[in-house]
């Protein structure tokens, strides 16, 4: 085991941290820029796309560059990921309305608005290790702790509801769907106790129920890297999609960020009438040619498949 030392590495200048890269071999030629971005980017963050122009031994970079690598080719790359973020965004936040309507359009009509309250609904399992949890969160996102307003403003739709009604003791589904986030519907649908609710609930989306599973939980996680500005260009994914039969090529290598795209790409086309989102993925690398899309796992023309119709 590693012997751990006290953490010693002091805090310094951004014109300090200008010498540092330059004494590494990172060609700054507009020095003001350059501490402008350092000022709202920060030297970390911005550590994280030094990879690629970094030199290496036995796979392993070094803090030297390569020879001509300029500051603002990093900075190109830290803003293409930033884009790329913004784009997975707007694909995630489709599906995440699609997803929660589905689940509470089809549990609703079986047990009524507040289907969500009776725990026989869900597994065993789930009663005892998560079901309690579930409906803690949506109290604390509905602010049901909150002292009762007589007059909630006209947003707090909870707010009227707790006003207006004195049981059930929460908001009805459609109101909880605005409140709670993706990966509490993700857990919520894998522990629905009969299969023939997750099959109806994936019916339009043409997914099998175990497909639509493992899709959520993969969806929410990469929910929660662009909320918190996580990288995605060169990361390798540890939760993976699985599979599904008719999209099985695009999912051989699931952990690279081409599979989550793909994904995103299924559900855009079940979702939305004659998508343009695979046509702005095309747009965003073609914008940024110094970005190759095999190191982000995308395979060789893969703008000429069917998935994603861009020809």
């Amino acid at each position: 085991m590693q012997e751990r030392l006290p953490f010693n590495k002091p805090a310094i200048s951004i014109q300090d941290q200008l010498a540092l890269l330059e004494q590494r071999g990172l060609i700054v030629a507009d020095r003001e820029r350059a501490a402008f971005y350092l000022n709202f980017i920060g030297y970390y963050r911005l550590s994280g796309y030094f990879y690629p122009f970094q030199e290496k031994s036995k796979g392993v970079a070094s803090e030297q560059f390569l020879p001509d690598t300029h500051f603002d080719t990093v900075l190109s790359l830290y803003i293409f990921d930033r884009e790329l973020r913004l784009l997975v965004m707007d694909a995630l936040e489709r599906i995440e309305v699609a997803v929660r309507v589905r689940i509470n359009q089809v549990m609703s009509m079986q047990d009524g608005p507040h289907w969500y309250m009776n725990p026989s609904r869900f597994t065993d399992a789930f009663q005892e290790s998560g079901y309690e949890q579930i409906l803690e969160d949506i109290k604390v996102a509905s602010g049901y702790y909150k002292p009762k307003r007589s007059k909630p403003n006209k947003s707090d739709f909870c707010g009227h509801y707790y006003a207006a009604y004195n049981k059930p003791q929460l908001p009805p589904c459609w109101m909880v769907a605005e409140i709670m986030p993706l990966s509490n519907w993700s857990r919520i649908f894998a522990n629905l106790r009969f299969r023939e609710d997750q099959k109806e609930i994936c019916r339009p989306f043409d997914l099998h129920f175990r497909v639509m599973t493992s899709w959520l939980h993969a969806l929410s996680f990469l929910r929660n890297l662009c909320q918190h500005q996580q990288r995605l260009w060169n990361r390798s994914f540890t939760i993976k999609p699985m599979q599904a039969r008719e999209w099985a090529a695009h999912f051989r290598n699931n952990g690279s960020l081409y599979a989550q795209l793909a994904m995103l790409q299924v559900f855009m086309h079940r979702i939305t009438e004659k998508s343009q989102w695979g046509m702005r993925l095309f747009g965003l690398l073609y914008k940024y040619p110094a970005v190759p899309p095999d190191q982000l796992g995308f395979p060789d023309n893969w703008y000429k498949d069917s998935l994603w119709d861009i020809y």
